[in-house]
């Protein structure tokens, strides 16, 4: 998916989840483990259609999957059946995200030493590891030195934050963006794709309009089992999250509620141009 739907995506589900949602400090949009599902349900639905590079069917069907699991979520929750969290246990689905993590820093190697991945290697994170180990040679000094540097930099941070927990600055320096736009300005003034370092480039944008997308009821069934799977992967993590804050901020939550709350937010949100939201363990 074009990238600016990582924008779109945490943008109306958060303000929905503000006014319905019951933890006062968890947060949704984009999460890890269900991007990585969701696009391993898209890639299976647009290679059944036989259009694999078809970006705007791409785009539907995600969207299309934040519809039906909104659909899904606030069924449960108008059911009163939020007990659906304590199914899977915590070390379960720390375990899940924990492989997740692996898998997605293992697809980003090749990304992070500048390497170009063949055309003939299988979009899949084993292959993928193996492919750039055997091209080492191939790194980008650049790419590689300013991934380390951002690396060491939010690292860094991470332990200072740990070490002390009390302060006050440190809590709330948004790290990530200055990473952010730190990068951009160097790659601005240095101009580093001349280097052949990969940036982002120009992202295209559209006004935030209410719109359907166009899918047949076969396919919106045909996404229905992923739709499902993705949605209680999500609404259990998301609980995780909500039950530590409500237990250390001592406030009473409803996992009633947030399947209301997230089933409107992602209902609400396939029709913004917003994929799947929940709440992140990472985040």
């Amino acid at each position: 998916m074009p990238p600016i739907y990582g924008l779109y995506q945490p943008f109306v589900p958060a303000i929905i989840y503000l006014f319905l949602g019951t933890s006062r400090q968890n947060t949704i949009g984009p999460e890890a483990a269900n991007a990585l599902m969701i696009r391993q349900a898209v890639d299976k639905f647009v290679e059944a259609h036989g259009e694999p590079d078809n970006v705007e069917l791409r785009i539907a069907a995600a969207l299309t999957l934040s519809i039906i699991q909104g659909i899904f979520l606030l069924v449960l929750g108008l059911l009163r059946l939020g007990f659906v969290d304590s199914i899977f246990s915590r070390p379960l689905i720390h375990t899940f995200i924990m492989a997740v993590a692996v898998v997605i820093m293992t697809e980003q190697f090749d990304s992070l030493l500048g390497i170009i991945t063949p055309p003939d290697v299988p979009d899949i994170a084993k292959d993928r590891f193996v492919s750039t180990i055997t091209h080492l040679g191939d790194t980008n000094v650049y790419t590689l030195a300013v991934s380390m540097t951002a690396l060491a930099f939010l690292l860094m941070f991470t332990v200072f934050r740990r070490k002390y927990p009390n302060n006050a600055p440190l809590r709330i320096f948004p790290a990530i963006l200055v990473v952010v736009v730190v990068g951009t300005v160097v790659s601005w003034q240095c101009d580093l794709p001349s280097f052949h370092v990969k940036i982002l480039g120009n992202v295209t944008t559209t006004v935030l309009q209410p719109q359907a997308p166009l899918m047949s009821a076969s396919d919106f069934f045909s996404l229905a089992g992923s739709a499902v799977v993705v949605s209680i992967v999500g609404f259990v993590e998301t609980m995780a999250v909500v039950k530590t804050y409500s237990a250390r901020h001592k406030y009473p939550v409803s996992s009633n509620r947030e399947l209301v709350a997230l089933g409107v937010a992602n209902l609400i949100g396939g029709f913004f141009n917003s994929y799947s939201a929940f709440g992140s363990l990472t985040r």
